[in-house]
């Protein structure tokens, strides 16, 4: 079967579409729409270099592992039947399959190798390029795709296959394909091994700490060009040779879709166009030039709906939605939409909800949504953004704004003690259910409070605070990120209560506050005054943006 063929057929099967395509393209060839968010960019899995080896069992391992230092995320928890699929997929794409690795020997006793690796680091001229310690040398040459060669430090950087005997002894015999690092298969197999033993005395590695890498990409590598359906852009969104879809506007697309036009009626979406957008136009800003535009107001023939039905739904003056769509009717002769398995994915919500490596600050975009899910869990299960936000296709998009959808996705925890006069609490937010940083973005602000009862209520002069959120203010006319306390998806934050028991006191608790619109209160206030005070839309958007918080959760218990 060709591998264009096999591609699409696995997208119907639910998996290359949802787990490779948003990074690799519907083709494999390196142009996914998330492939400019990713340093190194996603390798083109039908010509590309394979640094791991392109034989079926190097590729079912790369699929399963993962790979260290990149956006390519550990598939380990398939089964073994869909990981086999996968690789099927990607021998197609290639036409073809390397030859097997020979799995390397069993491993002497390093120990007494040690002396020799040190001869053979300088002799092999590893010195060269990884500097004597491991931690760089001389600046490298590119790969074979022009991209700037990524230096890695040997001491402390998580490596490509792990940092095993077996796993070290094979990347120096077969080095990394397509980058600077060549293959030492000529070496003797004991200076092999004297190497690995030098390398394993230099690893000090650090703890991975959750969530997405910095995004560096550097200036003069080339950007991938998106496979092309999305993002949304003008024109495109609007009219079609249909009479009943040429209005366009969301009022005529719900006489035949109620219930979905009901629920984004309430949504997020529909507000995109709302005062706090509307009134920072009255302030002078730009939203055409400032980049908001293409996002909050796509559709320019509907541009005071936001982001309304032809966002999503018309393309090429045509209709298009998921596939197979649940139906209560059957469709009218020329509005059955074009099925399209996008609608279904995590990468349909991508070009809204990931800045560029453009609008990082401090390495990571202020909106970095797609690429905390990709780093979390929830990437290679298979769990997308439709699953949370949008169960049974609802089109109300339940978010950060919805307590209900909040409350399922974050715990809180704590354990108490009492020493002598103090009392001592450790208050756990877990991120349970969230498929990304919680909150995301550096508009929400989480707020952990912890404080002691007495018969009648709260104590006064007991209460702790703690942020739970990214800090970011304008210093010397750029944004700087002053700090990040969020939570990553799966993981969890402790905050420990210290302080001297109340004579009243009989309990602590814990509770968990989310306000989703934090960072927009003193901005409004800011245009506001600037404003000269006169700003109706701008004052509605802060009474909104104050009136947003809401208690997520709390925990509670009794002192001895």
């Amino acid at each position: 079967m060709s591998a264009w063929l096999l591609a699409p057929l696995l997208v119907a099967q639910g998996l290359f579409g949802p787990l490779c395509a948003p990074c690799h393209g519907e083709g494999g060839r390196g142009d996914g729409p998330a492939a400019h968010l990713l340093w190194p960019p996603p390798r083109d899995l039908a010509a590309g270099a394979f640094r791991l080896g392109d034989d079926p069992a190097s590729i079912r391992r790369t699929v399963k592992r993962g790979i260290a230092l990149s956006g390519m995320p550990a598939f380990g928890a398939l089964p073994a039947a869909e990981l086999d699929r996968l690789v099927e997929a990607v021998v197609a794409l290639r036409g073809g399959s390397g030859a097997p690795r020979p799995a390397p020997p069993a491993a002497p006793d390093l120990a007494p190798l040690r002396a020799r690796g040190d001869v053979v680091w300088r002799e092999a001229g590893c010195v060269t390029c990884h500097g004597a310690q491991g931690g760089g040398g001389a600046a490298l040459p590119s790969t074979a795709e022009g991209w700037p060669a990524h230096r890695v430090d040997l001491r402390r950087d998580p490596l490509k296959r792990g940092d095993g005997p077996a796993a070290l002894f094979e990347a120096l015999t077969h080095g990394r394909p397509g980058t600077p690092m060549p293959a030492f298969a000529s070496l003797p197999a004991s200076d092999r091994w004297a190497l690995v033993a030098r390398l394993r005395a230099l690893r000090q590695p650090a703890e991975p700490t959750p969530g997405p890498r910095p995004l560096s990409r550097p200036p003069e590598a080339p950007a991938p060009t998106p496979d092309g359906w999305w993002p949304p852009r003008g024109a495109d969104l609007d009219g079609s040779s249909v009479p009943a879809l040429a209005r366009g506007d969301a009022a005529a697309c719900g006489r035949c879709h109620p219930r979905e036009h009901a629920a984004w009626r309430r949504s997020r979406h529909a507000l995109a166009m709302g005062p706090g957008v509307v009134g920072q136009t009255h302030a002078g800003l730009d939203l055409t030039t400032h980049g908001c535009d293409p996002c909050h107001a796509p559709a320019p023939r509907h541009r005071a709906e936001g982001i309304g039905c032809v966002t999503c739904h018309v393309r090429d003056h045509a209709k298009a939605g998921p596939p197979a769509p649940v139906t209560r009717r059957l469709p009218a002769v020329g509005l059955r939409a074009r099925p399209v398995d996008r609608f279904a994915r995590a990468d349909f919500c991508l070009p809204c909800h990931n800045q560029s490596a453009a609008a990082a600050v401090d390495g990571f975009p202020l909106l970095d949504t797609w690429r905390e899910w990709a780093a979390s869990p929830y990437l290679p299960a298979g769990v997308q953004c439709q699953h949370c936000h949008q169960p049974d296709g609802d089109h109300g998009f339940a978010g950060a704004h919805d307590p209900e959808a909040v409350r399922r996705g974050v715990r809180l925890e704590g354990h108490v003690e009492v020493r002598g006069d103090a009392v001592e609490v450790a208050a756990r937010v877990l991120n349970v259910a969230v498929g990304h940083h919680f909150p995301t973005t550096a508009t929400p602000r989480g707020v952990l409070r912890v404080r002691q009862r007495g018969p009648d209520g709260p104590l006064p002069g007991t209460e702790a605070t703690w942020a739970i959120g990214r800090t970011v203010e304008v210093r010397d006319g750029r944004w700087r990120t002053v700090a990040d306390t969020r939570v990553p998806a799966g993981a969890a934050a402790e905050r420990v209560y210290r302080w001297r028991r109340h004579p009243r006191a009989i309990a602590v608790e814990a509770d968990l506050h989310l306000f989703p619109d934090w960072l927009y209160v003193d901005i409004y206030g800011r245009l506001i005054a600037a404003a000269g005070g006169d700003a109706p839309p701008l004052e509605a958007a802060r009474a909104a943006a104050r009136a947003s918080g809401f208690r997520v959760t709390a925990w509670r218990a009794r002192l001895p």
